[in-house]
């Protein structure tokens, strides 16, 4: 029958071959034209939902699917895309309803228990979902959505043995499965085994040698086993395979950045987050690391402030509905939010804080970011507060719903752009007031973020002022004090008379050690014949990492034996390394914090070079509140000035050593009970503020 319409069910057919071809704006014509023909085909109307949820357009796929089952209420594809469609739009309650029935119509289906799961999920009903999970592997043990989603949700509940417990029955069950390989490489990875993970990593990449993401995985277990120089090798594979692959681009740039490749570094957290606009890691390790390179201070608040514009943009107005108490003189409840609460820097400058809080000003929480293992910091840092939550697998929005519900008054970033930030949370202000502390040195450039604590050293008024979104109280003491380590040695004497036997010494990391530090130190070894540069940083135990900084420094006539370059140590070896140092230099334009307290601390006189933002004139603050004014350089000339008057009084260098240790603890930077009180009042600043504005 020449010019006769084709049969709706052979139009449909016809649509399910172009969408399974990629056309789906023809797909969806033609399903169009099957319905226009029978507005009851069922194979159109399966068509056309299905077109419309690959093209994002899933308020209108509602309507076909659900004629859809409507008409055939135990239709397996038919309820299971209508649980896709509700649940893309947010309707997690009514979507697992859906996937239930989708579930009882396909008994056989692993995915509907895992959509099924995916929506319990979502709806905080974790053990739920656990067991759906558990249905679909049972199904299908090497069901990779099921056992990645089986992998977050036992996380987000705290067990992490049970998480290494499925992946290893799923490798058992399928060995040849790539995902079960993937997904135990991750596991191991994540539970400290990144030696155990590298099989499995290698295992899943030969699987699929197409894959980009097992190239990742492979990476990351080999950077944490301490192979750098492979892990950059399967990043840049992963990226050969996909050069828009954001996470790839931001595990190299971070790999490049341990290796102080600092400006290659930011070009490829660049490249990644042109790539992938809202990949907010990215952003956020790109502007950490602009903060090693020189330059115009006002550059880097540029940037600061445009990613801050972007993410409020994105998370929209925040509200300011919040039903605590305008009370000015009332007790606070404070929230301290960090993935930081280990054993890290920030944890030993935030402890002395903690412990000197005063309980009948503040009431403390702590938000605990930090996925992984605790420790015995943890521990310690659990019993110096009032309550303590572990938020790791809560998305931002719903911590930010957490912490509003729970009435914090004043809400304390800890991170700022360092790994593991939450700062997503702030631009939702969860709390009337938000401030951020001891864990980044620059603005955050949110709005939403209300004050920024530091003191007139780090941030001398003027020009810090207009660096920052924030607005800054200095504190009328230095902005920090740190909890010595519990064991240690005893700091060592100057061992030897003759002036010409010195050992400078930096253990900051690479990152920090800019090229004008080194063409600085450069001249220092010039100007002191047999003298020697100790540095030590984990990445230094790659030879890629040692013949970049032996190259650095050839270029400026110093030979390779005139450097010690010592890789990753116990901390009771750290701190005893420190006996074979004279001088410590501080770096720049991003000095030292806690490398330089562990110096002064083991005896060690530190020189810095004070700059024009905070990360520069940390060192300035840490030796103005121990009485080494006398230490802090203002031009590079005069660091070097500095170090030669040291080193040419042996008697007073030697004296100023032996009374390091006592000078410290003689000083604000062990006061933790005085910097608790300087705190507390500018909490008590901002919360006035805010009930003024009631």
């Amino acid at each position: 029958m020449s010019g006769a319409a084709a049969p709706p069910a052979a139009l449909a057919e016809d649509a399910a071959r172009l969408r399974a071809a990629g056309r789906l704006d023809d797909a969806l014509r033609r399903a169009d034209e099957a319905l226009a023909g029978d507005p009851g085909c069922a194979p159109a109307l399966l068509e056309r939902g299905l077109c419309l949820l690959l093209l994002g357009r899933r308020d209108e796929a509602l309507a076909p699917l659900a004629a859809l089952v409507d008409r055939d209420p135990g239709h397996p594809l038919g309820l299971l895309n209508l649980g896709n469609a509700l649940h893309g739009l947010g309707r997690a309650a009514e979507a697992a309803d859906v996937y239930a029935r989708a579930a009882a119509a396909a008994p056989a289906s692993p995915v509907a228990r895992n959509n099924l799961g995916r929506a319990l999920h979502d709806l905080g009903r974790l053990d739920e979902a656990v067991a759906r999970y558990d249905e679909a592997l049972a199904l299908d043990p090497g069901c990779g959505l099921a056992l990645g989603n089986l992998r977050q949700a036992l996380e987000r509940l705290g067990r992490p043995g049970d998480v290494l417990a499925r992946c290893e029955a799923a490798v058992a069950a399928r060995p040849d499965a790539f995902d079960a390989r993937l997904h135990l490489a991750i596991a191991l990875r994540e539970a400290g085994r990144a030696g155990a993970a590298l099989p499995h990593a290698h295992a899943a990449a030969d699987l699929d040698p197409a894959s980009p993401a097992a190239r990742l995985h492979l990476g990351l277990a080999l950077q944490e086993a301490g192979r750098l120089d492979e892990a950059l090798a399967a990043y840049e594979a992963a990226l050969a395979l996909d050069p828009a692959f954001a996470p790839a681009l931001n595990c190299l740039a971070g790999a490049q950045n341990a290796l102080g490749k600092v400006r290659e570094a930011v070009a490829t957290w660049t490249r990644a987050v042109e790539v992938a606009p809202g990949y907010h890691a990215a952003h956020g390790n790109r502007l950490l690391c602009m903060n090693y390179l020189p330059g115009p201070a006002e550059d880097l608040a540029r940037a600061h402030r445009a990613w801050g514009a972007q993410v409020t943009a994105e998370v929209g107005p925040a509200p300011d509905d919040h039903d605590n108490v305008p009370d000015p003189a009332r007790r606070l409840r404070v929230g301290y939010l960090s993935p930081d609460l280990r054993a890290h820097p920030v944890a030993s400058v935030l402890e002395p804080l903690l412990a000197g809080h005063d309980r009948d000003v503040v009431e403390v929480v702590a938000y605990d970011a930090w996925p992984g293992a605790k420790d015995a910091v943890t521990a310690r840092l659990r019993g110096l507060v009032d309550r303590w939550r572990d938020v790791a697998w809560l998305d931002d929005a719903a911590l930010a719903a957490t912490i509003r519900a729970e009435g914090i008054d004043v809400l304390v970033d800890l991170a700022g752009h360092t790994g593991g930030s939450r700062l997503s949370v702030f631009a939702r202000r969860p709390a009337p007031v938000q401030v951020t502390y001891l864990g980044y040195p620059n603005t955050t450039g949110l709005p939403t973020v209300d004050l920024r604590l530091t003191d007139a050293t780090a941030d001398p008024p003027g020009l810090a002022d207009v660096l920052h979104v924030e607005g800054l109280v200095r504190l009328p003491r230095c902005f920090l004090a740190w909890a010595p380590p519990d064991r240690s040695p005893d700091p060592a004497p100057l061992a030897d008379d003759d002036p010409l036997a010195c050992t400078f010494g930096c253990f900051n990391n690479l990152s920090k050690v800019s090229p004008e530090a080194v063409a600085l130190w450069a001249r220092l070894l010039h100007d002191t014949p047999g003298a020697r540069l100790l540095l030590k940083n984990h990445s230094l135990a790659h030879a890629t990492a040692r013949a970049r900084v032996e190259g650095l420094f050839a270029a400026h006539g110093v030979t390779a034996d005139r450097l010690v370059l010592t890789g990753r140590l116990g901390h009771a070896e750290h701190l005893a390394l420190h006996d074979r140092v004279t001088l410590a230099l501080d770096p720049f334009p991003y000095a030292g914090t806690v490398t330089s307290l562990e110096a002064l601390w083991m005896g060690v006189p530190v020189v810095t070079l004070a700059g024009d933002r905070h990360a520069a004139r940390v060192g300035a603050s840490l030796l103005e509140a121990v009485g080494l004014r006398h230490l802090i350089a203002r031009t590079p000339d005069e660091y070097l000035e500095v170090v030669r008057a040291l080193l040419a009084d042996r008697a007073g260098l030697r004296a100023l050593k032996r009374g390091l240790r006592a000078r410290l603890l003689a000083s604000p930077l062990v006061d933790g009970d005085a910097l608790a009180r300087a705190v507390e009042d500018a909490y008590r600043f901002g919360w006035r503020a805010w009930c003024a504005s009631r």
